[in-house]
């Protein structure tokens, strides 16, 4: 069932917010290379960190 908002209606500023999960393969060349990337080169593997981190973007929201 959708949820039942108590904010009062009116305008509001939202900051978004995600959290750094997954893992990437980057390009690298060199004996620490463990993956292969899309376009087929060798790289390394990137993991998130699990840190929430604040994008740099807001979203008005409109409450009615």
């Amino acid at each position: 069932p959708q949820a039942q908002l108590s904010s009062p209606a009116g305008s509001y500023a939202v900051t978004v917010t995600a959290q750094q999960v997954g893992v990437q393969c980057i390009p690298q060349v060199g004996p620490n290379a463990n993956c292969t990337t899309s376009s087929g080169a060798p790289g390394i593997n990137v993991y998130g960190s699990e840190n929430q981190v604040s994008l740099p973007f807001y979203v008005n929201v409109s409450v009615q």
